[in-house]
């Protein structure tokens, strides 16, 4: 079956193609708009809660500021498949903060072996949750 390309020479992932690059152990790219109007993007671990993102980080983080400042994010994980074909998902969307639960480390450890799960060990720490409103995933085949 010859898939469908457009005039760039990419085509759509399918809902499924999406699901299953979100679902790998990859690092996503993590981005907001910083108090100057410039974008900051940085890598991040990651883990899927239905369909949001969820990341931990540090309450006086760069990035936890934006987020709760604009209450909004962007997200991108990207990787090749077949030698050639690569594929990326983007979400954007709302971003919720909350105080760090044992569920939440939880997911994290199941993508990443080695996380501490031990919530008093992430007291400066804060759960940001990417509740996706956009969201978009493309295959470019160099």
């Amino acid at each position: 079956m010859h898939e469908q390309r457009d005039a760039y020479g990419r085509r759509r992932l399918t809902e499924r193609e999406r699901d299953a690059l979100l679902d790998q152990a990859l690092v996503g790219i993590w981005s907001t708009l910083s108090s100057r109007g410039t974008i900051h993007s940085v890598p991040v671990h990651y883990a899927r809660a239905g369909s949001d993102i969820i990341i931990l980080t540090e309450k006086a983080s760069k990035k936890c500021r934006n987020a709760l400042r604009s209450c909004r994010a962007t997200f991108c994980v990207e990787t090749t498949v077949e030698g050639n074909d690569r594929r990326f998902v983007m979400l954007e969307g709302a971003v919720v903060a909350k105080n760090v639960g044992a569920p939440d480390l939880r997911l994290l450890a199941e993508r990443y072996k080695g996380w501490d799960t031990t919530v008093e060990d992430h007291g400066d720490g804060i759960i940001l949750t990417l509740v996706p409103e956009r969201l978009v995933g493309w295959s470019d085949a160099d």
